[in-house]
């Protein structure tokens, strides 16, 4: 899961909007925007290249039911990559004489990027049986991130418009500061959806261990005859 929400100080519009609240208000204009949620799909890419001992190097976040003491081995693994990203259009009205504008979203489209990477030991490509059930159970995992995003996605949509009508018609601050004051905007929109984010890292890492339990090891490892 690729995001790093960071703790933002959420940003005080009052600043910059004080020394002109009364001359001008922003009162005739609406912020109602449309709201896209966008989940894209990318084809799940499968690398053989990596030997059983360089899979058992990797850095994940599964626990090993059998415990720390009982030796194991990595016969297949999958990274499930999620990117998210936002565009919004802001919209603007601005008084002619005072150089003031009022700001307010007109779009926002989140886009939700699954790209999951299956990475099978290359000694199993010797072994079509062992192949085929360590790919199988690799796949659940990758259904997991699947699902999560579509899940997740009215969600983020639920949460971007909750802040949106928070925010409402911003203004009227100075027009010469109007890509601070959009940036400030985008911020606080940002934020909510790292929130809910957070939330689905979560989700994600308690859904994917129910996953890789003993009983579902036990029976990959007595498939195929037993054989590696």
């Amino acid at each position: 899961m690729f995001f790093d929400p960071t703790i933002v100080v959420q940003p005080d519009f009052r600043d910059y909007l004080a020394p002109v609240a009364a001359m001008m208000s922003c009162n005739e204009y609406r912020s109602s925007p449309a709201i896209h949620i966008t989940i894209d799909d990318v084809p799940v890419k499968y690398d053989t290249s990596r030997s059983y001992a360089e899979l058992q190097n990797f850095h994940i976040d599964t626990i090993s039911p059998y415990g720390a003491n009982v030796q194991t081995r990595v016969t297949g693994l999958t990274d499930s990559q999620t990117y998210f990203s936002m565009q919004a259009a802001v919209g603007s009205a601005t008084h002619p004489v005072l150089k003031t504008s009022c700001l307010y979203f007109e779009t926002i489209s989140v886009t939700i990027r699954t790209m999951p990477t299956v990475y099978l030991a290359r000694e199993q490509l010797q072994n079509k049986c062992r192949y085929r059930s360590t790919l199988d159970h690799e796949m659940k995992h990758v259904d997991v991130g699947r699902r999560l995003a579509r899940e997740y996605a009215p969600k983020i949509k639920t949460a971007v418009m909750n802040e949106v009508r928070r925010i409402g018609v911003v203004g009227p601050g100075p027009s010469n500061q109007r890509e601070s004051i959009q940036a400030d905007m985008m911020q606080m929109v940002n934020h909510k959806i790292a929130a809910v984010i957070e939330d689905m890292n979560r989700d994600q890492r308690a859904r994917q261990q129910a996953i890789d339990t003993k009983q579902e090891y036990d029976r990959l490892s007595k498939m195929c005859g037993g054989k590696f």
